[in-house]
């Protein structure tokens, strides 16, 4: 997969104890399983949101959701491929127990009044760049044999992007463009994917120019 970093420091995510991968579990399971001291059986139910995760990531949380079942000896229900809207409906009917989503969904549940989620856990990754914090960034990409050299290149390209609930994805370079005042179509096209695995694929194969991708899908694609 033919492709680079054209920049990584830009972007910090606004909430910096948040990371993109997070587990809540909903209230009502939460009360439910501390009044069972964990003795409920039911299967835990967990979904991940295909929004952001690179498939062969998967695997990953997969390992981590055989570890729930192994050390709580319940058995666990896996689901992925959702977009970050399903999930939320997901969790707001109380459809799953955990999830894992990227922080800016996690955030506008947060704020509302009564929120119905709990944060449970956010990753700190290894990379020198994450400082031993829970952190991440938007890497914005380019075709490795692309003319781009920085983001001022970028004008009247064609931009895509994984979903508009994504802060890695959206709303950072959204961001990024309105502090830089590009903000009168300053991209030629844009383009949603799906996930930020799409979007890698459609840079390395000429479908579109530059993309904003979550760095630890990014790290991730690249070491495999």
């Amino acid at each position: 997969m033919k492709i680079n970093q054209l920049t990584h420091t830009t972007y910090l995510i606004v909430s910096i104890f948040l990371i993109f991968s997070l587990a809540f579990l909903s209230a009502q399971r939460l009360e439910a399983s501390n009044k069972n001291h964990g003795s409920s059986k039911s299967p835990i139910r967990i979904a991940m949101t295909a929004a952001f995760v690179s498939e062969s990531g998967i695997d990953v949380y997969k390992d981590i959701s055989n570890y729930i079942a192994d050390n709580l000896n319940q058995e666990v229900n896996f689901v992925s491929g959702f977009s970050y809207k399903t999930v939320n409906e997901m969790i707001d009917q109380n459809v799953v127990d955990l999830a894992f989503v990227c922080g800016l969904p996690y955030i506008l549940k947060r704020d509302i009044n009564h929120p119905t989620i709990q944060l449970l856990a956010a990753p700190v990754m290894q990379a020198q760049r994450y400082k031993d914090k829970p952190i991440y960034y938007s890497d914005i990409i380019v075709h490795k044999d692309s003319p781009y050299k920085n983001f001022n290149d970028l004008a009247n390209t064609i931009f895509v992007y994984n979903d508009e609930i994504s802060n890695s994805g959206y709303n950072m370079p959204r961001a990024h463009l309105i502090s830089k005042k590009k903000t009168n179509g300053y991209f030629k096209k844009i383009l949603r994917s799906g996930s930020h695995e799409e979007s890698i694929r459609m840079i390395a194969k000429g479908e579109a120019d530059v993309s904003a991708i979550d760095s630890l899908v990014l790290d991730y694609e690249i070491i495999r």
